[in-house]
């Protein structure tokens, strides 16, 4: 399936040409989108991004539509060091090569929040950001302020905060090819003078692009929609009195990456008639569908008090799945799972107590507290259906059934009676019963001294508990009247196990603001994060695993500043990361049934990356600004001896490899990423155009770093064209991405019957009015 791009690089440079000789009628005084002084959270208040010690890339809501970015997917594209794939419907976010493959009950390393609030679960992380005012991305661990499971960093996406004055809103439409119909609305809806409410929904469909019909019965998969609807109510009964209540309803249903294709068969599949399958029209035999349904409910209490202020947050967050998977990825009926309900049930509360006004001007300070409870897993358990095992027994009923007709009695009658045994023997299918719970409770400090107005010092620490529980995890064979027996272990409650995890994570930041052009901040920092320990009840045949607590230290130096009279912002770092019993994830049917988790004893990252935005040319070409932004990782494990995977030549599952001096999976050795804009200012509107790049040289899917799972180099190009007529507010805009139809992966799972994958987009294109009012 190919679809011609719609921009090429000839037509670019002809329509540049063309603008710059337009008559000269101009108005000064406009700004490009790309340029923007981001105010962030990243540490618990609010400050320009630029003044933080901390590598973070910001983007307002206006930057990312100049980016053409829509969705965590995109982030990537626009931040060097961040990979962003999926697998079978899960997101897995790496930043500068610390992530974890442990998807299905694990934890993810580079932990996601929205409006402050953490979002746990992996499933339906790719979601539309929907209406945003800003994202943040926090490179690094993050372990004292955002604390739990962020030993990678952080990805915060901020929505707007209902005001009190005006009503005003945006409308947004965008059609594309794959028949693709966006569209989103916002409101700011004024109550009183001191209560305003906010709602912001989208409704989203497109044909999915991979997998053109299945088996039984042949069919279309069916589009993928997904709508979502936030509303948040704002009252400020006092000025030293804020508070916002927030309803977030998500639901998304289609295949998306549930749907793989076998690109490589292994021995097992050839000899079960699987042939390889690497481009867009590929065919599975199961009717794979993955069906999300998220809906949280959070609050922000804000107190401004006397001598501090005081912050109050809490969550209840709610996620359903369901989700059929072909395991063997091709038409052969073989293998697929079946998880009716995987859900996820979350209940958090922060509180904070800030500086103000009233402490000394030399000195800033936070102090909290952070609950979290959880209890997820599978709700009617997954079940792992092989079919080749029921097609065998299906097969030898009709033969018993049909000897007494070929070989007459009584020899065929006494055989034809065998076939009541067969009623008696287990199915194909067997369920995989797992839950897990969570408890987990920290205390955080933080605190910044100025020596001297260019000299200042960072202390801050974080003290957790967290202990992590089995409520259920047991095997039942499938019966043929819809029932299930317990078949392992034989007492289900011997797997009733709980661990609990002590940590302390200390953070040490020197900063250095030197008297010179651009007023550059300099730091030099030290810190700690910990992934507590975990159980993954979901085994087959086998006793649960225990993987111990995941540890990270991290070193690095950094500079931000601007240059030539703040034509030229940039930020950039050096840095070097320790970590001992990373959560690595495997798959087989031989080892385990669903999914192993298994702790890489050492890894190291040593790294630097850098990001720049400047204004090129401005005394000969108005509003031509470039952002450009690369990443270096050198990500491996240095002590991995017990790893599991698969014999490259037979395919068969292998334990006890040492994958010491891997590359560690989804960690490029360089991303580089460019945009280059150009808008034309007029008295009654704007005329922008922009092309972005990104480059990827390449990683591995897997620790075993194995060739068919390998996601080689590629390029991705995109480009928008845009015109804003200002006396409507109304912005049209003819957007393409990856226009050179570049084919890569976005997600790929080495199992026993060879290598799934699935593709990413290929060359899209279409036509967006944005509306505002």
């Amino acid at each position: 399936m190919k679809n011609k791009p719609l921009f090429t690089p000839l037509l670019l440079s002809t329509l540049v040409s063309t603008l710059s000789s337009l008559p000269a009628h101009a108005q000064s005084g406009g700004k490009s989108r790309l340029l923007e002084e981001v105010v962030v959270t990243a540490q618990k208040r609010t400050e320009n991004a630029q003044d933080v010690p901390i590598a973070i890339q910001a983007f307002s809501g206006e930057s990312l539509d100049a980016r053409g970015v829509d969705d965590p997917t995109d982030l990537q594209r626009v931040t060097p060091g961040l990979t962003v794939t999926q697998a079978v419907g899960f997101t897995l976010i790496y930043l500068r090569g610390i992530g974890t493959d442990a998807f299905l009950l694990g934890d993810p390393s580079v932990a996601y929040y929205i409006d402050n609030i953490y979002f746990p679960f992996s499933q339906g992380l790719a979601q539309e950001f929907g209406d945003v005012e800003r994202v943040e991305v926090l490179k690094g661990p993050q372990g004292t302020l955002f604390g739990r499971n962020a030993v990678g960093g952080a990805v915060n996406v901020h929505t707007a905060k209902p005001t009190f004055d005006d009503f005003y809103g945006k409308a947004e439409i965008a059609a594309g090819n794959f028949d693709s119909k966006k569209s989103k609305l916002s409101l700011n809806v004024p109550l009183t003078d001191w209560a305003a409410l906010g709602v912001s929904g989208f409704y989203n469909e497109r044909d999915f692009y991979q997998g053109e019909s299945i088996d039984n019965p042949p069919r279309s998969l069916d589009p993928i929609l997904t709508r979502a609807l936030r509303v948040k109510l704002r009252v400020q009964p006092s000025d030293s009195l804020d508070l916002t209540f927030t309803g977030l309803k998500y639901k998304s249903n289609g295949a998306g990456t549930l749907f793989q294709s076998n690109a490589a068969p292994s021995l097992l599949a050839e000899l079960a008639g699987v042939e390889a399958q690497t481009g867009y029209d590929s065919r599975v035999d199961s009717e794979v569908d993955q069906s999300i349904d998220n809906e949280v409910y959070y609050a922000d209490i804000n107190w401004y008090g006397t001598l501090f202020d005081v912050r109050l947050m809490g969550s209840d967050q709610l996620i359903d799945t369901s989700a059929v998977y072909d395991y063997d990825g091709s038409p052969q009926p073989l293998v697929h799972f079946a998880g009716p309900r995987l859900f996820a049930d979350v209940q958090s509360a922060e509180l904070q107590l800030l500086s103000n006004d009233a402490a000394p001007a030399w000195m800033k300070w936070i102090v909290g507290g952070y609950f979290f409870q959880s209890e997820s897993g599978y709700d009617g358990g997954l079940l792992q259906s092989v079919t080749a095992v029921d097609n065998l027994k299906n097969g030898l009923d009709g033969l018993l059934t049909s000897l007494p007709d070929i070989v007459g009695t009584p020899l065929g009658d006494t055989i034809g009676g065998l076939t009541g045994l067969l009623d008696g023997l287990p199915s194909g299918s067997i369920y995989a019963f797992g839950q897990i719970g969570t408890e987990s409770i920290a205390y955080f400090s933080q605190a910044t001294v100025d020596f001297t107005d260019w000299m200042s010092l960072t202390l801050g620490a974080r003290y957790q508990e967290e202990e992590r529980y089995i409520i259920e995890a047991y095997n039942a064979v499938a019966n043929e009247d819809g029932s299930s027996t317990p078949i392992f272990p034989v007492d289900p409650d011997s797997n009733l196990k709980s661990n609990t995890t002590y940590s302390f994570s200390p953070k040490v930041s020197l900063e250095f603001r030197p008297d010179l052009a651009g007023e550059p901040l300099i730091y030099v920092s030290y810190q700690e994060a910990v992934k507590s320990a975990t159980y993954n009840p979901l085994k087959v045949l086998q006793e649960v695993d225990f993987v111990k607590p995941e540890e990270t230290k991290a070193y690095e130096i950094g500079i931000k500043g601007s240059a030539f009279d703040g034509l030229i912002n940039y930020s950039a770092a050096v840095f070097k990361y320790e970590i001992d019993n990373q959560h690595v994830q495997f798959v087989s049917l031989l080892n385990g049934g669903v999914v192993t988790f298994e702790n890489a004893e050492e890894a190291e990252v040593e790294g630097a990356d850098f990001d720049i935005t400047a204004q090129l040319l401005p005394s000969v070409i108005d509003d031509l600004v470039v952002t450009l932004g690369g990443a270096y990782l050198n990500a491996e494990f240095t002590k991995f001896t017990d790893g599991s995977g698969f014999d490259e030549t037979t395919g068969v599952f292998s334990a006890g490899n040492d994958f010491s001096g891997n590359d560690i999976s989804r960690s490029p050795k360089v991303t580089f990423t460019g945009t280059l804009s150009k808008t034309w200012f007029y008295d009654n509107g704007e005329f922008e155009i922009a092309g972005d790049y990104y480059y990827n040289s390449g990683f591995f899917y897997t620790a075993q770093n194995v060739k068919s799972a390998e996601q080689e180099s590629y390029d991705l190009v995109g480009a928008r064209i845009s015109y804003l007529y200002t006396p409507w507010q109304l912005r049209g805009t003819l957007f393409g991405n990856n226009i050179l139809d570049e084919k890569y992966t976005i997600g790929v799972l080495q199992a026993d019957f060879g290598t799934n994958i699935s593709l990413g987009s290929p060359a899209t294109y279409g036509v967006k009015l944005k509306w505002e009012f």
